[in-house]
């Protein structure tokens, strides 16, 4: 039923003005009919803006007539209508009022119609009377529907238009797309680029370490008594604000056209805990004190640009006491938040929402960075639409002026042309009917295959709902496997997409796009197989020899999904420039090595320090199911939160042994060490204990990339019922790192035990 209302609301916008003339065909004030052009296109003013969106108005209007109508300044008569365009006279005695990128119809119904507005409101203007009233679409770059229209006669308007927000990003990848963004009213990526001098997370540029910390420490965090380079900076110290206001004037002058400046913290913790600055966080009830103390002071130095700070992590909540100035602008993030949830409903993000009444009730210069994408995983199934409405509805009712909604960048992800599409539309309007919309697109972006596309849509959607599962930008399908992302969901949806494919098959564009699609349940296959080892829906099973064996098909699979990300723009997998050829190799060599097969596999074992809830995988028996965690903290790996771990494992038999290894993770940015020490016991009895390997890392601790070590023992064989691993962790950073004196982590994955 939607997809047929969407293909009628279709036909019927391209019939418009068709049905709009035949109330009169005797009128002789028509625009264009029967091939022949009967008015023409008049300039109100001949500023570039204007002489832009008369181009636009030709060109599609000869697109889907084949009549090219004359651009005419005013005083050059022509007979039949016109549409008048600019913010001239009369558009500014119809709506005196407009500002920024609003617009304005006015159409007498007798052959006349005035668009325009100031900034960019006429070029709008012009789009969205293509769009709505002759039936145009700009669904994607490179995917357009020009109407084939006989007449073209102007409707009777008289309405007025302005956009929720000011300021309107979408971090998608249309985003790069002058052209789709000036069609939909948002803007671009070069837009973003040229209003902003700095943008976030600025302190490290504005007084660099590796420049003033060797001689100035006291410029910098204090943290457990130490100053650190790599946090945050001390914003008691009077010093830094001169640095910082000195290094804002020169970029200033080399960037005079920039109004927005962020004078913002590092993307991480780390704030100072110097006598100073704690009074402030006392006076004002939390970290967001001394921050907006110093921006406003830097605010002061500037009052004719926008020093914009974020609200954003251990700032996150508003002030007491405190109000932003002016011209500073508070940028809050809603990084933490669940996006299965609404904001405004879901008692999971009710300190959001209390930040942002908090914020809003300070400032009517607030800025909104929201999240609308898994970070580690752009192309996995991610179906937050249902929340997109009334979260971007909530940042209307509070004032909001500037959003930015972070997706995946430059790179395609998980149906990011619908997400795009629809967040576009709501930034202008967020009361607009989404149902309609996302019918509207589907049977426009997927021709043939729209049915099975809005099933397979609809099935994310009540599968994530009905499980009653959190969505958050840090998820997976590995993690969400035992609850909205089961296999049996992935079959369903596997079967939908086949019939997608089907309905396309042999349809050129339509074809590629559902494919592109199904990417994202192949991925999730992909990585639900590595985590189900050789358990049904997993990579491997026992081989006749012994050992374990790949199943076939995966290889196939794996190179058909690559293939599909290099044919479909799919540049990244995930936020740290992860391309698919990457993944690709990866996979292969976990293909060839992701099981191991051992004497302790699927033995019984006792865990001495227990490891953290937050990293569960499957369990105890993750350390001896005989598959290799990677380079994943969240795949296959337990861990341990500034302790030692120890882990003992039963043979059920005395059994002559000869070779211990486990294999422990490094991710440096993630706070994840290597133990300072491991070392490997056996015993007979369980309570007489040997000593036979007390092993250091070989890598070294600065090493940043992710990376796994096996900590690997081999000795004469001897005897052994019980083996028992220990491990000594650094428990805190190291004063270098950017999370110096936070707590560590240890991950350990496969114990594993050799005769």
């Amino acid at each position: 039923m939607r997809l047929r209302n969407a293909i009628a609301m279709l036909i019927g916008a391209v019939g418009v003005a068709l049905t709009l003339a035949a109330c009169d065909e005797t009128r002789d004030h028509g625009l264009i009919a029967g091939g022949e052009g009967r008015g023409c296109i008049r300039l109100a003013t001949q500023d570039p803006p204007t002489l832009r969106a008369a181009e636009t108005l030709r060109r599609h209007l000869a697109e889907a007539t084949g009549v090219d109508l004359p651009v005419l300044t005013r005083g050059v008569p022509h007979p039949g209508g016109e549409i008048l365009l600019g913010w001239g006279e009369e558009a500014r005695a119809a709506a005196p009022d407009l500002e920024g990128d609003a617009f304005v119809w006015r159409g007498d119904g007798d052959g006349r119609l005035l668009i325009g507005g100031p900034e960019g409101g006429t070029l709008y203007g012009v789009h969205a009377f293509l769009e709505e009233h002759l039936g145009f679409r700009h669904y994607a770059p490179g995917a357009k529907h020009v109407p084939e229209l006989e007449r073209v006669d102007l409707p009777r308007l008289s309405e007025t238009r302005s956009p929720a927000f000011p300021v309107r990003w979408v971090h998608l990848p249309g985003a790069e797309h002058q052209a789709w963004c000036d069609w939909h009213g948002v803007h671009s990526r070069a837009h973003r680029n040229a209003s902003w001098g700095m943008y976030v997370h600025t302190f490290e540029t504005l007084v660099p370490p590796e420049a003033h910390f060797d001689e100035h420490p006291e410029y910098y965090s204090e943290i457990q008594g130490l100053r650190l380079p790599n946090q945050q900076l001390c914003l008691t110290n009077e010093e830094v604000f001169h640095l910082v206001v000195a290094g804002l004037r020169e970029r200033m002058a080399e960037r005079p056209d920039a109004r927005y400046w962020s004078v913002s913290q590092n993307d991480r913790h780390g704030p100072c805990e110097c006598v100073d600055c704690r009074r402030l966080v006392e006076e004002h009830g939390g970290e967001a004190g001394p921050l907006l103390r110093f921006v406003n002071r830097v605010a002061a130095e500037f009052p004719d640009r926008v020093i914009s700070t974020l609200a954003y992590s251990y700032t996150r909540r508003a002030p007491r006491g405190l109000v932003p100035a002016p011209n500073v602008n508070i940028c809050l993030c809603s990084i933490e938040c669940d996006r299965a949830q609404t904001l405004a409903d879901g008692p999971r993000n009710a300190d959001f929402v209390r930040d942002i009444e908090e914020w809003s009730a300070l400032t009517d210069n607030l800025m909104i960075w929201d999240y609308v994408v898994q970070f580690t995983n752009y192309i996995s199934p991610f179906p937050n639409f249902h929340v997109l409405q009334p979260n971007i509805q909530l940042f209307r009712d509070h004032g909001a002026q500037l959003m930015f909604q972070q997706g995946s960048g430059a790179s395609r992800s998980d149906l990011s042309e619908l997400k795009q599409y629809l967040i576009a539309k709501l930034l202008w309007n967020p009361d607009r009917d989404v149902d309609a919309l996302v019918d509207d697109f589907l049977a426009g972006y997927y021709g043939e295959a729209a049915a099975p596309m809005r099933r397979y849509f609809d099935l994310m959607q009540r599968s994530l709902l009905d499980s009653g599962a959190g969505l958050g930008i840090y998820g997976g399908p590995g993690r969400d496997s035992a609850t909205w992302l089961k296999p049996a969901v992935l079959a369903e949806a596997e079967a939908i997409l086949a019939e997608a494919a089907l309905a396309a098959e042999g349809r050129g564009e339509i074809e590629r796009r559902v494919r592109a699609a199904g990417l994202s349940v192949a991925y999730a296959r992909l990585e639900q197989g590595k985590l189900f080892g050789a358990e049904e829906h997993g990579l491997f099973e026992a081989a006749p020899a012994g050992g374990w064996r790949l199943r076939k098909g995966w290889t196939e699979k794996l190179e058909t999904f690559v293939a599909g990300c290099l044919e479909g723009g799919f540049e990244t997998i995930h936020e740290r420039n992860a391309p698919p050829e990457g993944y690709g190799e990866r996979m292969r060599r976990f293909f060839a090595e992701g099981m191991v097969d051992h004497l302790a596999a699927g033995r019984p074992l006792a865990i001495g320090i227990p490891y953290s809830a937050k990293y569960p995988a499957k369990g105890d028996g993750t350390l001896v199911d005989g598959l290799k965690g990677i380079n994943d903290y969240w795949f296959s790996w337990l861990g341990w939160k500034a302790s030692d771990m120890s882990v003992t494992v039963d043979l059920e038999q005395t059994r002559e042994v000869g070779r211990l290894a486990a294999d422990f993770l490094q991710v440096v940015a993630s706070w994840v060490w290597l133990p300072r020490e491991v070392r490997w016991r056996v015993s007979t009895d369980g309570k007489s204990w040997e000593t036979v390997a007390a092993l250091t890392p070989e890598n070294p601790e600065r090493r940043g990339d992710p990376f796994v070590e096996r900590f690997e023992c081999r000795f004469p064989p001897r005897p052994a019922r019980y083996v028992r691993l220990e491990a000594t962790a650094a428990k805190h950073c190291p004063p270098w790192h950017h999370g110096a004196g936070g707590d560590a982590w240890i991950f350990c994955d496969e114990v594993m035990v050799f005769e």
